[in-house]
């Protein structure tokens, strides 16, 4: 079962789902009537502007987690799932100290920064750069990926799904990564210190308005830590789940829900990514279908290049 019941009317939502594949693939205008329509249902929903309490477990069978998670769409919390790894003794200094000339790539807005994990650090500290998003540290050296167990991870992914990535992601307090969704199943393990994440279910598609740009990353422009009510005066009646990462947590993001990330100290996390077509089906046929007809870049291309540790700006 699913946090949330869906707000909208069966009618409204196929409207606005037409309305977005419109524009998406025929390039066509925005219906300015789905606007008034979308808020005033949500007026009527009984939500409201606040924020939700993830589930959390500190243990849970591979069925209940399937029954209760996987197969409901549901986000999670495992947690202190991760505290046992070797991995929670690290930190920037660590890095910046044994593998400093190592590659990282940085993904602030508009810039794509292919630079040595020591610049990295020290762009991060001086506050020059926004966080490394992907890095092939992990991949490219077995001594680190042994330090951690995916193997607690890897009994979740079900079977007939393909694993993209092993991301690493560092920053510092104050770092920020905007509205966003992706096509993967990501389970996210807190390294170091912690982050404030806000997950959007993808019903509230109507609300978020996604940017219309054909890449295969969902977009927005909404701050869901410091909302804007005369642009989206929709986000007083929209609820976020809100999640609190310490070190040895792990969480367990679906396909398609949109996320918000806010680095509340100087955080090292590692992501493992798997995409599943009952996930993507099950989260947004909508947004299944953007991707799969996305071409700035094919997804296939932009899926290549992400195991490849190659990616394109991460906002424009």
């Amino acid at each position: 079962m699913s946090y949330f019941k869906d707000p909208f009317s069966k009618n409204l939502r196929n409207q606005f789902n037409l309305n977005w594949l419109g524009q998406h693939i025929f390039r066509k205008t925005n219906n300015p009537n789905l606007k008034p329509a979308i808020l005033d249902q949500l007026k009527r929903s009984g939500y409201k502007r606040e924020f939700i309490d993830i589930d959390r477990v500190e243990n849970i069978s591979t069925s209940d987690f399937f029954k209760n998670y996987f197969l409901a769409h549901r986000p999670l919390v495992f947690s202190g799932a991760a505290k046992g790894w070797p991995s929670m003794n690290w930190s920037l200094d660590y890095f910046e100290r044994e593998y400093g000339d190592k590659d990282t790539v940085n993904t602030n807005v508009g810039a794509l920064d292919v630079l040595s994990l020591a610049q990295t650090i020290k762009d991060i500290r001086s506050g020059e750069s926004e966080k490394a998003r992907l890095c092939k540290v992990l991949t490219h050296h077995p001594e680190l990926m042994e330090q951690n167990d995916l193997s607690i991870i890897k009994k979740y992914i079900p079977k007939l799904s393909y694993t993209t990535s092993y991301q690493f992601f560092i920053g510092t307090k104050g770092n920020f990564t905007p509205l966003h969704a992706g096509a993967t199943n990501n389970f996210q393990a807190q390294i170091s210190g912690e982050k404030i994440w806000h997950l959007i279910d993808p019903i509230f598609n109507p609300v978020i308005n996604p940017q219309i740009d054909r890449e295969p990353l969902f977009k927005s422009q909404m701050n869901t830590e410091e909302p804007d009510f005369d642009r989206y005066p929709e986000q007083a009646y929209m609820p976020i789940i809100r999640v609190h990462l310490k070190p040895g947590d792990i969480l367990y993001n679906p396909t398609f829900y949109w996320h918000q990330v806010q680095y509340q100290s100087e955080s090292i996390a590692i992501g493992l990514r798997s995409l599943n077509l009952y996930s993507m089906l099950k989260g947004s046929s909508t947004m299944a279908t953007v991707l799969a007809t996305a071409t700035n870049p094919p997804a296939i291309y932009s899926f290549y290049n992400i195991s490849k540790g190659i990616t394109r700006p991460f906002f424009r």
